[in-house]
């Protein structure tokens, strides 16, 4: 009787449990979010303008072309499907009117209408991916990541993610944006290039206001104002009942 039970148990499996796997989700979700803001800031009508990087060094410093943004968004659509499959993992559904979810579809279905008919099929197909990128996050970030039980491993990955880029927007400040000016003004082959194509690049080097990882400052300040809040919000949240009331309020004041 007991090689009878032991043959009828089910077999193990490798891969993450129902409870797991949607933890799993929200840390590749703040995965995605985090390298949108530190490698894919560049506009997505300017993407022919972003070459793929050929060494660790162009890797980790230079900017991604949109089209590694595109295949990681796929991997993590897919992740969520699965992780759809087994719902009971996952919190009830929030009661929201219909027609607020439909929105973003309609919204969506009327750019690929307004397409038909564009004067720059060329800047608009990468745009047309961009809006659909956005759609789906929405969907994402509807059907799961607001459903996860624990969203301490998401949270705590897009705050490390917001603070690499506050600290290379730091070190632009101080440093990289008069660096940045020497290089190029000792290049005037590349200066000629630039004001043949991009003469907006020459008016953002010439400012003094930092863009950071993204492409322009308006947009390194957007990141900041959305970011901002839900850091303090989470480091407030994650150090109660750890620290001092006053250690709390260093923390905030750090990120701050």
């Amino acid at each position: 009787m007991a090689s009878q039970k032991r043959t009828s148990s089910p077999p193990s499996s490798s891969l993450p449990s129902g409870g797991t796997l949607p933890l799993v989700f929200g840390a590749a979700a703040a995965l995605f979010l985090s390298l949108a803001f530190l490698k894919l800031g560049t506009p997505s009508i300017m993407q022919d303008l972003v070459d793929a990087p050929q060494n660790f060094a162009e890797a980790l410093f230079n900017a991604w072309p949109s089209s590694v943004g595109l295949m990681t968004l796929t991997a993590l659509i897919a992740l969520g499907w699965i992780v759809l499959f087994d719902e009971s993992s996952l919190n009830p559904r929030t009661s929201v009117p219909r027609w607020i979810l439909w929105l973003p579809v309609v919204w969506l279905g009327w750019q690929f209408i307004a397409a038909l008919d564009t004067v720059s099929p060329k800047l608009t197909r990468p745009t047309l991916f961009h809006f659909a990128a956005t759609a789906a996050c929405f969907y994402l970030g509807l059907l799961i990541l607001s459903r996860i039980r624990s969203l301490t491993g998401f949270r705590l990955l897009l705050l490390g993610g917001f603070v690499l880029m506050i600290l290379v927007g730091l070190e632009q400040h101080f440093w990289g944006l008069e660096q940045t000016r020497e290089y190029f003004y000792s290049r005037p082959e590349l200066v000629e290039a630039v004001k043949a194509n991009n003469p907006d690049f020459l008016v953002k080097l010439e400012s003094n206001r930092i863009w950071g990882t993204l492409f322009y400052p308006n947009a390194f300040a957007g990141g900041v104002i959305l970011l901002l809040p839900v850091a303090l919000a989470f480091v407030w949240r994650l150090s109660e009942g750890k620290f001092e009331e006053s250690a709390r309020w260093v923390l905030a004041g750090l990120i701050t």
